[in-house]
C-alpha cells in the first residue's frame, strides 16, 4: 500500500477479524483504529472501577469512624448527666455531712468541698471532650458529603462507560 502499511488476513497475528472480512485484505492501520478504542475502552472503565472502589473504601472507613464517635459522644453525654446529678446532691449537701468515695472495693471518707471539686473537673474534662467529639462528628459529615459526590460523579461516570462499552 501506498501509506507503509501491511495487511493483515485470517492466519496473522493480531486483532480477531469476523470471519466476513477475513477473506478481504485491509490494512493494518485500520485495525490499529478499531482494536485501540475498545481497548482504551477497558481501561477507561478499569480506571474508573478502581476509583470507584477507593471512593467506597473511603466513604466505608469515614462511616465507621463516623459511628465510633457517634457512639463516644453517647458514651460522655452519659457520663455528664450521670456527673451533672452528682454534682447536684453534693450541693444538696450540709458541710457537715461526710462523704464516702468509692476505690475499688473501699470506701474512703473525703471532705465535701474536695468531692464538688473533683466531680467540677471532671464535667469540666467531660465537656470539653464533647466539644471536640462533635466538632469531629462535624468534619467527618463533611467527609462525608464529599465522598457521597464523589460517588456519584465516579458512578455516573463508569455507567456511561459501560453503557458505550455495550454499543
Amino acid at each position: 500500500l501506498s501509506n507503509g502499511c501491511t495487511t493483515k488476513t485470517e492466519n496473522q497475528k493480531g486483532p480477531k477479524i469476523p470471519r466476513s472480512l477475513a477473506r478481504t485484505q485491509l490494512p493494518c492501520c485500520w485495525f490499529r483504529n478499531i482494536a485501540q478504542p475498545s481497548y482504551k475502552m477497558d481501561k477507561e472503565v478499569a480506571v474508573l472501577q478502581r476509583k470507584l472502589e477507593a471512593e467506597l473504601k473511603n466513604f466505608k472507613d469515614t462511616q465507621r469512624e463516623f459511628s465510633k464517635l457517634v457512639q463516644t459522644q453517647q458514651q460522655l453525654d452519659g457520663q455528664y448527666f450521670e456527673n451533672k446529678s452528682i454534682l447536684e446532691e453534693l450541693q444538696m449537701l450540709k458541710p457537715t455531712n461526710t462523704v464516702y468515695k468509692l476505690y475499688g472495693p473501699v470506701l474512703v471518707k473525703q471532705d465535701l468541698e474536695e468531692s464538688k471539686q473533683n466531680v467540677g473537673k471532671r464535667i469540666e474534662y467531660i465537656t470539653k471532650e464533647l466539644k471536640r467529639c462533635g466538632e469531629n462528628i462535624t468534619q467527618l459529615e463533611a467527609k462525608q458529603d464529599k465522598y457521597r459526590a464523589n460517588l456519584q460523579k465516579l458512578q455516573m461516570q463508569y455507567q456511561s462507560q459501560m453503557a458505550i462499552a455495550k454499543q
